[in-house]
């Protein structure tokens, strides 16, 4: 377990494993360790439709918080400095996908990746009629 001296460390996130081992000499060595719990998707992410020109956010929970996620649309991946439009945001243990003035080129299948968490949703924009 590491702390950065920032954050506080919690071992919610953890799992310790003890144990001892007898030596023939009858001493007993206890040892003591812990191991980082895997990631996990408790919320993924949904369907979603806005109008256009309006704004759009998908959001999916993940078990820990503050974890590096990589935002894509039909498997390219996003970035910020792409379009102003896209804003990427993780807080706490929710991590969000905004895009602002939608046009219906954003129509499109977005994903989460953490790790070897994938998580998908579609987008529609509804145009003017």
């Amino acid at each position: 377990m590491h702390w950065n001296g920032k954050t506080p460390c919690s071992l919610e996130h953890y799992r310790v494993l003890c144990f001892f081992v007898h030596s023939p000499l009858r001493l007993t060595k206890a040892c003591f360790s812990v191991v980082e719990r895997p990631v996990q998707l408790v919320e993924p992410l949904k369907d979603l439709r806005a109008p256009e020109h309006g704004k759009a956010t998908l959001s999916c929970k993940l078990s820990k918080p503050n974890k590096k996620v990589a935002w894509f649309k039909n498997g390219v991946e996003l970035t910020p400095s792409e379009s102003p439009r896209y804003s990427m945001v993780n807080e706490d243990c929710e991590y969000t996908l905004t895009l602002d003035d939608c046009s219906l080129d954003d129509t499109a299948q977005y994903s989460m990746r953490c790790q070897d968490i994938d998580t998908s949703a579609s987008l529609t924009i509804d145009g003017k009629y």
